[in-house]
Formats: C-alpha cells, structure tokens, sequence
C-alpha cells in the first residue's frame, strides 16, 4: 500500500536486488485503486485455476507458497 496525494493505492512492483544494500522497487508494476481490490483477487484466483488445468503451475506449490506466507 502507498499514498499519493491523500488517497491510498495498492502498489505492486518488480523490486531490483542490488548487490549491497536493500532491494528497491522499479518502474515496472501497477497500481490501483483499492476499490479495484476484489476484482484483482477474482482475477488472479482464474489465472491460477487456468494455470493448474494447463499444467503450467501445480497446486502443491500453490499450497507451499502459501505455508510459507503463515
């Protein structure tokens, strides 16, 4: 989440690891509005049935991914 000129936005980036210090994020992203939050989530939850029934992501690394956010 980020703030720009009062109102809040969901901010997703491409973060760049340099070689020494913090990671930063770069122009490559985007942000919404956060009303648009719901239908991000329905999007995404089609992609990643889409992506199981294709075979291009297995569900187990769907649920370890998960694990590891607790």
């Amino acid at each position: 989440m980020r703030e720009y000129r009062g109102h809040p936005f969901i901010d997703i980036r491409v973060y760049y690891k340099p070689a020494e210090g913090e990671p930063g994020p770069t122009r490559k992203g985007v942000t919404l509005n956060p009303e648009l939050y719901p239908e991000l989530k329905k999007a995404l939850l089609a992609l990643e049935h889409a992506l199981v029934k294709h075979r291009l992501l297995d569900r187990e690394a769907i649920e370890a991914a998960m694990a590891e956010e607790g």
